[in-house]
């Protein structure tokens, strides 16, 4: 025969699955039809991250069957800009790494109600450079794998007293420099503006006018 302590255990042990089994049939009848299906299929955003962590080449397939699709997986690859910025007291300075970058690789605009400057660019492994010292496509084996390629982007928030209409940039030995200058301007309306990125190969660093 079987003791108190089994009997105890026997009797919740059916109070369990009794719960559970009433907790399935209350979330079908509550689910719209189709729904429960779709799940099924779905992948969270924290498990694609997660999935890209661990294995890149599994994301896309993680991204079978949500809304988002291809865009996720873009969106993911994404990296942020690093950057410097200091004030002084007549302009506000932003440094930004760009190693390999040239000037038409980068965008920079000033956007919103022209507090806001926005930089974005896609930095490519030069590959194109060992296609003479190759023989076809010969499969590559990574032995290291630690630079960071592909699209990156950030948005900086300007102080008021920035003179969006002289911000000036350069690109000094894959450093991005912007120049910000400050002046008291009567209130704020919107503005798009893109600002030219030009080349200084000098020896020397860039003069910028102040």
């Amino acid at each position: 025969m079987d003791s108190f302590l089994e009997k105890l255990e026997k009797v919740q042990k059916d109070r369990a699955e009794s719960n559970l089994q009433k907790a399935r049939e209350e979330a079908k009848s509550t689910t719209p039809a189709g729904a429960v299906q779709n799940l099924k299929g779905a992948t969270s955003l924290l498990s694609r991250l997660k999935l890209k962590k661990s294995d890149p080449t599994k994301v896309a397939k993680a991204n079978e069957g949500t809304e988002a699709g291809k865009d996720a997986t873009v969106t993911l690859d994404v990296s942020q800009l690093s950057v410097d910025m200091y004030r002084t007291s007549f302009a506000v300075v932003v440094y930004a790494s760009v190693p390999g970058m040239e000037s038409k690789d980068l965008d920079v605009e000033i956007e919103k109600e022209g507090d806001v400057i926005t930089i974005r660019g896609k930095n490519q492994r030069p590959e194109h450079w060992l296609r003479g010292l190759t023989q076809g496509d010969e499969e590559k084996k990574f032995l290291l794998q630690e630079c960071r390629w592909g699209s990156f982007f950030r948005q900086i928030t300007l102080p008021d007293e920035v003179n969006v209409f002289e911000v000036d940039a350069k690109l000094y030995k894959g450093v991005l420099i912007l120049w910000l200058p400050l002046r008291k301007i009567s209130g704020r309306r919107n503005i798009k503006r893109k600002v030219e990125v030009a080349d200084d190969d000098e020896k020397t660093p860039p003069q910028i006018a102040r």
